[in-house]
């Protein structure tokens, strides 16, 4: 449960802030966490859970810590994951409310009504993070974010740029 977990003083004793994943085992393996402040990636074939591990993280942190964290959908509609968790005992009110943010880039479309890019998504995000003091960020997933960046001239330094300007926003982000 999310009062399970190490604390983060392994990861301190290392010189190196660690985010709880409050995933008994998973922490330990860690060192402690995932590295603050840094993009991981979180990979597995589809139906194992990455976005069920990945929500966990962020609801556990904001129960936990009081953490913000911000949940970015590209396929997935947030009123179908968030369906999903409360079934799994992760409900978004009570101690979590207001620190756990959902937005589905369909939503994003909607509002903006230009087609998803690689710099609108970034300015998007970025506003977010800063309007709501966000500290952790889950992106779910890569795939998607890899069609936007295909549709430049060099995919590969496209990528490289968009992992850049995540790292650059300051928060700690699983990539799905």
């Amino acid at each position: 449960g999310p009062g399970d977990g190490c604390t983060m003083t392994e990861a301190e004793t290392a010189g190196i802030t660690k985010v709880p994943t409050y995933v008994i085992g998973l922490d330990e393996i860690l060192g402690g966490g995932i590295p603050e402040k840094n993009v991981v990636l979180l990979a597995g074939t589809e139906g194992t859970m990455k976005s069920s591990l990945s929500y966990y993280i962020l609801w556990a942190n904001a129960y936990q810590r009081d953490v913000r964290g911000l949940y970015i959908s590209f396929e997935q509609r947030s009123s179908s994951l968030l369906a999903q968790m409360a079934e799994m005992g992760l409900p978004l009110g009570g101690k979590v409310k207001g620190r756990l943010l959902m937005a589905d880039l369909t939503d994003v479309r909607k509002e903006t009504r230009e087609d998803l890019s690689i710099p609108l998504f970034v300015d998007f995000t970025r506003d977010i993070i800063g309007m709501h003091k966000v500290e952790l960020l889950v992106v779910d997933s890569l795939s998607a974010l890899r069609t936007l960046v295909s549709e430049t001239d060099h995919p590969r330094k496209g990528m490289f740029s968009l992992l850049e300007a995540l790292r650059d926003m300051g928060v700690t982000t699983i990539l799905i």
